[in-house]
């Protein structure tokens, strides 16, 4: 599933690519992936233009003139943008949504139809809508007390916690792995156990790891790419994720892989020992 690192790629090639567009059709294929509206609602869009693209956490925001739109893009999800006169397959039986503006027809893909689109009008702010609302805040400005408070409360593993978008945001397996490394913590320690310190280099390495992985434009290890010919590259900076039986690069014993809650997870039994 895309994380934060990869929807801020989606959402800065978007950017570079939409706005001021103004819409003159919207088409919705399969009505199941629009949640909090009907097929009829999304026709307020056309002749509003595309203001900005922004994102809270996972969550990409495409924003218009009197409304928006929150898509979450699940394991799948994907836009393509192609000019009004590129030759397209619009019967593709993976599109979700189809929006041609006047520069640009804007496809949204979703092999599975897991992707989710609800429709907001601007009068509800991000703060009161029933999904932003219920999202912590980023590693970016997230308050490390309160943080904190949160994480010593909770009698369960760390890795559950920190992917846990209550508590704190944008954080999937892939980063939550890359993090708990980088702060030499064991992905099974209870966080009635976890320290402020470590809480502190929690949010330290969750920046540091974001910032990396969004300058090389996410992380591809399956399906993941942010439109139509762009790929990440920061798999290649992964030091624990995806390599079982590999060397550490910090100590050269073994990756090990096991399942926390539900997931799989890769760590370094030396490194981060209980």
């Amino acid at each position: 599933m895309p994380e934060l690192p990869e929807v801020e790629t989606v959402r800065r090639s978007l950017e570079n690519k939409i706005i001021n567009d103004k819409v003159k059709n919207i088409k919705l294929q399969y009505l199941k992936n629009l949640r909090n509206s009907s097929k009829s609602d999304l026709e307020v869009l056309i002749n509003q233009e595309i203001i900005s693209i922004d994102r809270k956490a996972k969550h990409l925001i495409i924003k218009f003139t009197n409304n928006y739109l929150i898509i979450h893009l699940r394991m799948e999800g994907r836009f393509y943008v192609y000019k009004i006169n590129d030759q397209i397959d619009l019967n593709d039986k993976h599109m979700i949504l189809k929006i041609e503006t006047n520069n640009n027809i804007i496809i949204f893909n979703d092999f599975r139809r897991f992707a989710t689109i609800d429709l907001f009008s601007n009068d509800i702010t991000y703060e009161e809508n029933d999904i932003l609302s219920k999202i912590a805040n980023e590693p970016f400005d997230i308050d490390i007390d309160l943080l904190f408070k949160k994480i010593k409360k909770k009698n369960v593993n760390i890795k559950t916690i920190l992917l846990d978008q209550t508590i704190i945001s944008g954080l999937g397996n892939i980063y939550v792995d890359e993090v708990l490394f980088s702060t030499k913590i064991h992905p099974e320690k209870k966080g009635v156990n976890i320290t402020k310190k470590d809480v502190n280099e929690i949010v330290k390495n969750s920046i540091n790891i974001f910032n990396i992985a969004i300058k090389n434009k996410g992380t591809t290890i399956k399906s993941f790419t942010s439109q139509l010919g762009v790929k990440g590259t920061n798999q290649s900076n992964l030091k624990v994720h995806q390599r079982k039986g590999e060397k550490c690069y910090d100590c050269n014993s073994t990756i090990t892989k096991i399942v926390v809650g539900g997931r799989g997870t890769f760590f370094c039994e030396n490194c981060q020992s209980k």
